[in-house]
């Protein structure tokens, strides 16, 4: 469980094994990439064990960077190369659980002994959108990761693999089917047209949100409900997780030179 925020209703929570993947919308600056830091902190802090994280962070690692010594942070991928070779691991990730399931007569992970879930973070998933100017293989790499990510969606949720996938830009092209569909909780932050606000949660009213009050969000699930995120800086979540920093030994590399730690 993570919280959300909070409204006269009090707190309010989300519980990944009920709905394991989330979609978060939002204008920059109004508090998407704290929400994600946010439940990364409250997930480690409370279930350190149990907690792995691959985290995606496109706007060059400047926003997740610092924490990839954390124990529970698997790899930080900051760039679309090294975000197919992290999405790769995942999905070789998924056909070992799957093949395990298959062998055990398990279907669904909340129905098993294993306590263990692996987060996927993606911070600006925009910049995984194919665009018109780039060159053949760049676009043939990004079709990749989207199709990937696309296939945590569908089948990860079962396997215990929680998809948080952020980004800037809600639009058709961002916001795929698979993606949508298979995301039932929805979060936004303040948008910049009702277009946008539809598309990010099937509903309007994200870009009537005060312009002026930051971390101010709607949330749906089955129906709409308007939160105040928690905020939470840099030193305060270091206070609570940062005795989880290790050093981590390289035990395998991409064929850019990047080095990753294999997924647990």
């Amino acid at each position: 469980m993570v919280p959300l925020g909070r409204n006269h209703q009090g707190w309010q929570f989300h519980h990944f094994d009920h709905t394991p993947h989330t979609t978060i919308s939002g204008t920059t600056r109004f508090g998407k990439t704290v929400m994600m830091k946010v439940m990364m902190t409250y997930l480690i802090e409370h279930h350190p064990l149990d907690a792995q994280f691959i985290i995606i962070d496109l706007k060059g690692g400047l926003e997740f960077d610092r924490y990839k010594n954390l124990q529970q942070v698997k790899c930080i991928a900051s760039n679309p190369v090294e975000t197919l070779y992290a999405l790769k691991q995942v999905q070789m990730d998924m056909k070992e659980r799957m093949d395990r399931f298959k062998r055990q007569g398990w279907s669904n992970i909340v129905d098993t002994p294993l306590s263990q879930r692996l987060f996927v973070l993606i911070d600006e998933a925009a910049q995984l959108t194919p665009e018109k100017f780039m060159e053949k293989e760049e676009k043939k790499m990004l079709a990749q990761c989207q199709s990937i990510v696309s296939e945590i969606a569908r089948l990860g949720g079962a396997l215990g693999v929680r998809l948080v996938y952020g980004t800037q830009y809600p639009t058709s092209n961002v916001l795929n089917g698979s993606i949508k569909q298979n995301a039932d909780l929805k979060i936004s932050f303040r948008l910049g047209s009702d277009y946008a606000s539809k598309v990010a949660i099937d509903a309007y009213g994200a870009e009537t949100l005060p312009s002026d009050i930051k971390g101010r969000a709607l949330v749906k699930t089955h129906k709409v409900k308007q939160v105040q995120v928690p905020y939470l800086a840099h030193d305060e979540m270091w206070k609570r997780i940062g005795g989880y920093e290790i050093a981590k030994q390289t035990v395998m590399s991409n064929e850019t030179g990047e080095d990753y730690v294999h997924l647990g």
